[in-house]
């Protein structure tokens, strides 16, 4: 009996937590750097494509080769204009942009504004200001120089009887608060300072110290220092002092847009005259005590959320004035979140207008309601928490993060709810996944492909990582995933937009550089610069323990060269080891770990490439001499052909089938390689590579003989090959039932 089964759509995705061959067709069980292309709703139709690259944005490393620890996109507006900045924050302490390709100091007077050391930053956008907490500082940058979130509250000033006559008759109280008149931010009153004269002027001094933010040497944001006074017997309430009968001994002018004397690097002194009646006719009172302190101290995580910020050490949820982002009062405005249940709070995300979600270790909150005075804290589960601060990201009114049973998504007005389970279940085990380093998960959102990304640290042949050394892929558009990217060791991911203003996710390395996901086709390498044409792909002259040596190639060795990209060995029956670049000459590769075998001459290698795989379910289907698909799982089969349709960007397109016979697991039974010179040329853009030309190119199928038998097949389609692209349209599988007796 003769059968065919065809495979035309995808749209289940991978589904590889389950048996091989117990998963419906329209879903693979394993999957390599791929993602599946929308084509159309009716009916829904899914096709798997290689994915794209991860192009390289910064070729020279961050000073000191870093490990990049965030990456963020500030925008900030001066009067109709905005300007764009992409920021890069490092293990070393470093806060950078990158500009032309190129890091360069955020600030250009303090490079390294951050304590050395794997400190997580948290970043937020508000009132034109990009701050950032991360645990042991807490920072704003405002497109020029970075200052710290919030102002310290001064010391009290030092008051005295001048022995001069004058009106002031009675005992005093006076406090100091700092103002910065660029973002409009007042610190809170320092304490009093009470002198009692009788008709005598009185003296105010403060040292040049006390009217600056002093927490910090590099930190000059204080530009005015404004006093507040009150006669004891006259109010209960201090008044902030206009240049009414007060005189500048030492110091800077008085400015009445600003309420107060201009700072001038040094030492401070006035004369305060004032007469009752001009006491009386002061108007604008003193702030409260801790209205507007900082941040608290050891700040791990902040939120913008109803035009307050949110912000929490870990212990309890801090809030803001409204429309003042750096006016805490740390002593009242504060909640308690399952306060002392042995969990730290780690991370923050607004879900709505009304809720703000709440990020434990294994419990998860919502802070629920739009007012102070009557919103409240809700458990919304008490057995889901959060592992990993940077896994918490949101993409189109969604929030998603990685909990202690793996990935999670929560949509306001619903429950969080797993995307692993069960389709992916397997990947989050913890024979897959050093349970040990879950911390250094980061994810991202990749919203105009409709994806996103969490970069985990894998079990590798046994040995559990401690970097970020694979991806897991989610479309979130079809609701399912697409398998595990691996184009590098990831240590950080953020979204920046290019120069066409388009959003891509961005990965920081290990090493200190900076690379676009989706862009292009190789992952970090050049594959030309000046002139030169560096080589990707070539036959192995040479190896010891941890090198690969081609003698006739040309690698990248400008800048950090190849360092920290994979490269593939690839024996002549296509196994393939795959190591991280260390460093490389011209000629030669110093790969971080030993090779497993050690590469002959037999072997080829690619270097920085996707490596596309692509498994068929393991079918036993066949079809009945009424036109039936009937599961045969004991019958022998002999399987004679593939069909294979692909489309490619080059018109060439070399592609690997492993067969995998009787055997739903990774081995492959045996391999072959044939080249697809017919594919069909067709259109691929950098950054639309999902709206390939379908329609009108023509895709002329491949026939490959297998000429194998047994019970149950499954086919794997492979391509590694540089600078190509590749979609897969169609597969179909031709064979015929045996006798009993076959």
């Amino acid at each position: 009996m003769r059968f065919r089964e065809d495979f035309n759509s995808w749209e289940r995705g991978v589904i590889s937590g389950g048996r091989a061959d117990k998963i419906p067709k329209e879903a693979s069980p394993h999957a390599t750097n791929a993602a599946l292309l929308y084509v159309g709703a009716t009916p829904l139709t899914a096709v798997p494509a290689k994915r794209l690259g991860c192009n390289i944005i910064t070729a020279a490393a961050e000073s000191g080769t870093p490990e990049i620890l965030g990456l963020y996109h500030f925008r900030r507006r001066s009067g109709g204009a905005y300007t764009d900045f992409d920021l890069v924050v490092s293990d070393g302490g470093r806060f950078s942009k990158i500009s032309s390709g190129a890091f360069a100091a955020a600030d250009s007077g303090i490079a390294s504004p951050f304590t050395s050391g794997t400190h997580y930053p948290s970043f937020e956008t508000m009132n034109n200001l990009c701050f950032i907490a991360n645990g042991q500082e807490a920072k704003k940058f405002d497109g020029s120089n970075i200052y710290n979130f919030g102002i310290t509250t001064p010391d009290a000033p030092s008051v005295a009887d001048s022995g001069a006559g004058g009106d002031p008759d009675g005992t005093y109280e006076f406090r100091l608060a700092l103002y910065n008149s660029n973002t409009g931010h007042e610190s809170s009153p320092s304490d009093s300072a009470s002198v009692t004269v009788a008709t005598n002027t009185i003296t105010i001094t403060t040292t040049a110290a006390n009217v600056a933010d002093n927490t910090s040497t590099h930190d000059n944001q204080i530009t005015h220092v404004r006093i507040y006074a009150r006669e004891t017997t006259l109010s209960s309430t201090y008044f902030r002092l206009t240049d009414t009968s007060m005189t500048v001994n030492d110091g800077g002018a008085y400015a009445s847009a600003h309420g107060g004397w201009a700072i001038d690097g040094g030492a401070h002194s006035w004369t305060f005259a004032l007469t009752d009646a001009q006491m009386n006719n002061l108007t604008v009172k003193v702030p409260g005590l801790t209205e507007n302190n900082p941040p608290p101290s050891g700040t791990i995580a902040i939120a913008e959320h109803l035009s307050r910020m949110f912000a929490t050490d870990g212990v309890d949820l801090y809030y803001s004035g409204i429309g003042k982002p750096e006016a805490f009062d740390t002593t009242n405005d504060f909640e308690r979140v399952g306060f002392d249940d042995g969990q730290r709070i780690l991370g923050l995300r607004a879900l709505s207008q009304n809720m703000l979600g709440i990020f434990k270790e294994r419990s998860t909150y919502a802070l629920v309601g739009t007012d102070a005075n009557s919103w409240e804290v809700r458990v919304i589960d008490d057995t889901v928490g959060m592992v990993a601060q940077r896994s918490l990201f949101s993409a189109e009114g969604t929030a998603y993060w990685w909990s202690q049973f793996g990935p999670y998504a929560w949509t306001s007005g619903q429950s969080p709810k797993p995307l692993a389970y069960p389709e992916f279940s397997d990947k989050v085990a913890k024979d897959k996944l050093n349970m040990a380093k879950l911390d250094i998960i980061v994810g991202g959102p990749d919203v105009e492909r409709q994806r996103i990304l969490w970069a985990v640290p894998q079990v590798i042949d046994g040995a559990k990582q401690t970097r970020n050394t694979g991806i897991y892929s989610y479309n979130y558009r079809l609701g399912v995933w697409e398998g595990v990217w691996d184009p590098m060791d990831v240590s950080a991911l953020g979204v920046l937009w290019d120069s066409d203003d388009a959003p891509f996710l961005n990965i920081g390395n290990y090493g200190g550089r900076v690379f676009r996901v989706w862009d292009g086709n190789q992952d970090g390498a050049r594959t030309v610069s000046g002139g030169t044409t560096f080589t990707l792909e070539g036959t192995v002259t040479g190896s010891t323990n941890n090198t690969l040596t081609d003698s006739s190639a040309t690698f990248d060795t400008a800048d950090a060269g190849l360092d920290e990209l994979a490269v593939y060995a690839i024996s002549s029956d296509n196994r393939v080891q795959r190591r991280i670049i260390s460093s490389n000459t011209g000629t030669a590769l110093t790969v971080s770990s030993n090779w497993s075998v050690n590469p002959t001459t037999s072997y080829t290698y690619v270097i920085a490439t996707p490596n596309f795989c692509w498994e068929l379910v393991h079918t036993n289907v066949v079809s009945s001499p009424e036109g039936y698909k009937i599961s045969q799982p004991f019958r022998r089969k002999r399987y004679k052909a593939a069909f294979i349709t692909a489309l490619c960007d080059t018109g060439n397109l070399t592609i690997t089938l492993e067969y995998l016979l009787d055997n739903p697991g990774q081995v492959p039974t045996a391999t072959t390689t044939v080249s697809a010179a017919d594919t069909t040329l067709a259109r691929f853009g950098t950054a639309k590579f999902d709206e390939a030309i379908f329609g009108e190119a023509k895709a002329t199928p491949v026939r490959v003989r297998i000429g194998r038998s047994g019970r149950a097949f499954s086919m794997r389609v492979c391509n590694r090959e540089p600078n190509t692209q590749m979609v897969l349209l169609n597969v179909g599988l031709q064979g015929s039932t045996l006798s009993d007796k076959g």
